[in-house]
This record gives C-alpha cells, structure tokens and sequence, in this order.
C-alpha cells in the first residue's frame, strides 16, 4: 500500500492548527460566543476542515459538518458550541492515532 506520509502529516498539520483555533476561541464564554458571528462561523469552518471507537466519537461531528456545509443557517448555535466543548478533544485523538499509524508506516519501510 502506498502511502504519502508527507501530505498526510500536511493535513494533520492543518487539523492541528484547526484544533488550536477552536480551543482559543471556546475559551469564550457561550453567552459571548451566541452574539458574535464571526467566532461562530470560525468555529463552523474549523469543524469542516477525521480506530472505530474514535469513529463512533466522532460520528457526531459528521453530522455536524454536513449541516454546516449544506445548511448552515439551520444550525442551531448553542447545541452546535454544546457539542464541539464536549468533542474538540476526540479531534486532538484522531490526530494522535493517524500520528501513529503513520510512523508505523515509516519503519515498516526502513525495515
């Protein structure tokens, strides 16, 4: 199996910064948060931009997603700030289990 390890770490880079955008911001309070649109739609396009246990965690952020992407003026803000306090974390998993398969994947070649 061929796999670009380099544009795989590209993208778990930019998951990476996504992830840090996101705990910035949430570090506001949901009030705050509820009454400026340009955090929320930052939150929102984070999201977009992921082991079967982390799979069914994660699951939920699909959904979300595919609201945000194909209808974002239906999202209903406070459960949406709701969920992504609750999951931001599963994202930091997902990007530490891809780390890993990946480097399983290096010394496997160097064998």
């Amino acid at each position: 199996m061929n796999i670009d390890v380099y544009r795989i770490s590209q993208y778990l880079n930019e998951i990476d910064e996504q992830i840090s955008l996101i705990n910035k911001i949430l570090k506001t309070d949901d009030n705050e948060l509820l009454n400026d649109l340009i955090k929320l739609n930052a939150l929102k396009y984070s999201v977009i931009l992921i082991s079967s246990e982390l799979k069914i965690k994660l699951k939920p952020f699909f959904r979300v997603r595919n609201m945000i992407v194909h209808r974002y003026w239906k999202l209903d803000n406070s459960n949406f700030l709701k969920d992504l306090r609750q999951g931001v974390e599963d994202f930091r998993e997902f990007h530490v289990e891809v780390k890993q398969f990946l480097q399983g994947c290096v010394n496997e070649k160097s064998l």
